[in-house]
């Protein structure tokens, strides 16, 4: 029986990655769990006037580039096929390309191109035949079993850590992106409870109200709406109904500017928090570079 792999990979980084609070969309991906790293969680006073483009830079941070996801799954990809699965699926068991946009906004970005053909639902959400030993392949991705092992998790050992060191060069290199946002997570808390933030989401709400749609406080309600609609293919978030609903939240997300006021909101919180902590964000950074060379060399 074919089913929608939901991507048991997630338990492959342990304690550090889960879904938080903030990535309200269920289908974009994972974003990493912060709560082991003890920031402030105090309230973040708003900077008077915001920092250029901050947003748009922290996010780059944040993201990993569309080709060091390539590069790095791919040395995992060969690895798994090594240990005996050839028809491990990045998509499925292992790592997505997460939007890390959720991570600010509180919802993944949409596109009206992919909102009209797959809904909410992105290439990792395919349907895919499940291993014939799912637990062996999740070992063989981790490197430890998650439920017989008592100690402490070693990340080298698994093909996911061989993605790591071949292209950050560590194992548990993306603790570091962790730690960013952690570090940023009391601003962006900050930043959601500004009234600027809430009335550009209730403009946001009325205008799917008037589509239909009623009763929807953000994007990430819209797309756990289409989950009730279910395809052709037996997967959920899929048909005609959840594409509509996506469409008219990329349409209100347009008519309604949402986008640049959310973020002129998150600049000024944001701004705060980079000035206080910007300094700690040096080895994130330069993961970003280190990286980004090597994947050149790779490809060369």
């Amino acid at each position: 029986m074919k089913t929608r792999n939901r991507g048991l990979g997630i338990l492959a980084l342990g304690a550090i990655v889960a879904v938080t609070a903030a990535a309200t969309g269920p289908l974009p991906g994972l974003v990493p769990d912060t709560s082991a790293y003890g920031s402030d969680q105090s309230p973040v006073i708003p900077a008077e006037n915001a920092k250029p483009g901050i947003v748009a830079e922290l996010l780059g941070l944040l993201q990993e580039p569309k080709a060091v996801f390539d590069a790095r799954t791919k040395v995992t990809t060969e690895c798994m096929a090594a240990a005996g699965f050839p028809g491990f699926s990045n998509g499925g068991q292992g790592d997505r390309l997460t939007d890390m946009s959720a991570s600010l906004r509180g919802f993944p970005g949409l596109s009206l191109e992919r909102a009209r053909l797959n809904g909410y639902r992105s290439e990792d959400d395919a349907v895919t035949s499940p291993a014939a030993d799912p637990a062996e392949e999740l070992k063989a991705y981790q490197g430890f079993d998650p439920i017989k092992s008592g100690a402490d998790p070693d990340f080298t050992k698994g093909c996911r850590g061989a993605g790591y060191i071949a292209i950050y060069g560590g194992a548990t290199a993306d603790q570091e992106f962790t730690r960013v946002l952690g570090t940023l997570l009391p601003a962006i808390h900050s930043a959601n409870r500004d009234i600027g933030f809430k009335n550009a989401l209730v403009e946001w709400s009325k205008c799917m109200s008037d589509a239909g749609f009623p009763a929807l406080t953000d994007p990430g309600n819209a797309a756990s709406l289409s989950l009730n609609f279910v395809g052709a293919d037996g997967t959920d978030g899929a048909g005609p109904e959840a594409r509509r609903i996506a469409v008219a939240d990329v349409t209100c997300r347009g008519t309604t500017n949402l986008i640049p006021r959310l973020d002129a909101v998150l600049a000024r919180y944001l701004t705060t928090a980079v000035e206080k902590h910007g300094q700690e964000f040096a080895p994130a950074r330069a993961l970003r570079k280190e990286s980004a060379a090597r994947v050149t060399a790779l490809t060369k």
